[in-house]
């Protein structure tokens, strides 16, 4: 189970930060944590989640910031 840091728990204030396993919501972490969570957050992805898991969230998810979408696509 992986649990959201306290310090990055303001990127999830429309979920229950408490009882969020990320593993279960993958995608929706990681492009949160990408578009919300500053370099903190996008350490915190990076250290947590394979570099395919990142690219699969790039692909599917459509709520990210123009900016981290291109980031991600050369990443």
């Amino acid at each position: 189970m992986i649990r959201i840091p306290d310090n990055l728990k303001g990127c999830f204030w429309d979920i229950d930060a408490e009882s969020t396993d990320l593993e279960e919501c993958r995608d929706f972490a990681v492009a949160r944590l990408f578009t919300k969570g500053g370099r903190e957050g996008i350490s915190f992805a990076l250290k947590t989640f394979t570099d395919e898991e990142i690219k699969h969230a790039a692909r599917v998810r459509r709520d990210l910031n123009p900016i981290v979408a291109n980031w991600l696509s050369s990443y």
